[in-house]
């Protein structure tokens, strides 16, 4: 029989978010390996789609929306530890680090990293400390701690002074594309658009130089309504428009593809799923100098501007219209380091490893 893993922290799949693609992958590349159990939630699993590749427990979404996700973790643990019975526990982010003593009562522990979540402007001081405090108990309980870039694991070891174990996300160059008719427009995406994404320095730069390309937004614009307010106060008199959070991957995956260039203008990233699967389809990449991105691609592959920077930004985006061709050898050079270096089927080996190792 093969061994049974429990996945807590995914929330739910098929994938919306950047830390539920990263577990939907590892598994998809796993399940002829290991039996594998998502632990979701009501509100984060889209309508109408369906997820095959494992068993999946979904709890109902709590009365009571600050709480939702704190009672999602408590229930993960109940489950676990009086119901079920697994070989290893596989706990992906630091919000959920607080059942992990817990966790080890029973079973050996792999936990993820996926990035500083208490850095992320939209949530209280007193959630960001919870979320420091969680960090702690991540890297101090689990029997495994693994980071997603090489950033974040030094950050952990100079923190914490115990061993991480570096392991990248990665991307499936199996790619299914929809259908969109428009082209030739400039991209900008983020699961949830707040600050540290970077989206008014974009607006800054085009304005700046007055660059008369259309630019496409796709995201959740609703997550801070002060920081929603500045944003379409910069966007007036711009080429601009709003597209919404965008849920079908097909769909995202070919509004990537079919645009002039990708704008990546984060300010603090881990390792980000959204530059990955931008590479993944050929797009041309404009993205912020944060030691992140460098420490994936190179000036070799994308462009680069100073981070938080919008004249930069607007210099580089301007290439566009003078030397584009440069531009796309960058792109095709990225690609080719994305297939030998971040492919899941090669990346899934390290977890087979960790995982056999505390089985």
């Amino acid at each position: 029989m093969k061994k049974k893993i429990g996945i807590i922290g995914v929330k739910g799949l098929p994938a919306i978010g950047g830390t539920a693609y990263v577990g939907q992958n590892i598994i998809h590349e796993l399940k002829n390996e290991y039996d594998f159990t998502v632990y979701g939630l009501q509100d984060r699993i889209p309508a109408n789609r369906v997820w095959s590749d494992g068993r999946q427990i979904i709890f109902k979404t709590f009365g009571i929306k600050k709480l939702n996700v704190f009672m999602y973790y408590i229930k993960c643990l109940f489950h676990v530890l009086f119901v079920v019975k697994y070989d290893l526990i596989h706990l992906h982010q630091i919000d959920g680090a607080f059942i992990i003593p817990f966790l080890r009562l029973r079973y050996n522990v792999i936990a993820t990293h996926h990035g500083k979540t208490y850095e992320v402007e939209k949530w209280s001081p007193t959630i960001q400390r919870f979320f420091l405090f969680n960090e702690k108990l991540l890297v101090k309980f689990a029997n495994i701690t693994t980071a997603v870039s090489k950033p974040l694991e030094k950050y952990l070891f100079d923190t914490y002074h115990k061993p991480v174990k570096f392991v990248p996300n990665g991307i499936n160059m199996q790619i299914e594309l929809g259908e969109v008719e428009r082209e030739g427009y400039l991209f900008f995406a983020a699961a949830r658009i707040i600050p540290l994404k970077g989206l008014l320095v974009l607006l800054d730069a085009l304005r700046t130089k007055n660059i008369n390309i259309r630019l496409l937004v796709a995201g959740d614009l609703e997550q801070m309504p002060s920081h929603t307010e500045e944003i379409k106060k910069a966007a007036k008199g711009l080429d601009v428009e709003f597209i919404g959070l965008i849920k079908e991957k097909k769909l995202l995956m070919a509004y990537l593809k079919n645009s002039r260039a990708f704008i990546f203008p984060s300010f603090k990233e881990a390792m980000s799923m959204m530059l990955l699967e931008a590479v993944s389809v050929g797009a041309t990449i404009i993205c912020s100098d944060i030691d992140a991105n460098r420490a994936v691609f190179s000036e070799d592959e994308v462009t680069f501007f100073e981070v938080g920077n919008s004249d930069s930004l607007a210099k580089k985006i301007d290439i566009i219209r003078s030397n584009e061709q440069s531009l796309r050898e960058k792109a095709d050079k990225a690609i080719e380091k994305l297939k030998n270096e971040y492919c899941w089927s090669t990346i899934t080996n390290q977890y087979i490893e960790l995982y056999e190792q505390l089985m």
